[in-house]
């Protein structure tokens, strides 16, 4: 839950590789995209993110086998004072440098 705070995912996403052993697994838990109220108008950084593109950079920076589930719905209160539910995904793929 903290990669919606990291600004540019994708440099990120090539260092756990060279940190990562062959055969090593990345995962990450974070939300689906959403309408910005997780956090509120003063947040900067991703609101959520879309699972089939961060599944393209992945593969193109090395990964393989990437899955992707929903693993949790987070229920807590929206800007407006309703009732919001936030859905989270559990992504994981593999490090195959051999």
């Amino acid at each position: 839950m903290v990669f919606h705070h990291v600004a540019n995912t994708e440099k990120l996403i090539k260092k756990f590789y060279k940190l990562l052993n062959p055969g090593g697994v990345l995962a990450i838990a974070d939300l689906y995209k959403e309408d910005g109220s997780f956090h509120g108008e003063e947040f900067t950084g991703h609101l959520g993110f879309d699972t089939d593109e961060l599944t393209v950079m992945l593969e193109k920076n090395g990964y393989d086998n990437v899955t992707q589930r929903q693993c949790y719905i987070i229920e807590r209160e929206g800007m407006q004072g309703e009732k919001q539910q936030y859905p989270m995904f559990l992504l994981t793929a593999t490090v195959s440098k051999f």
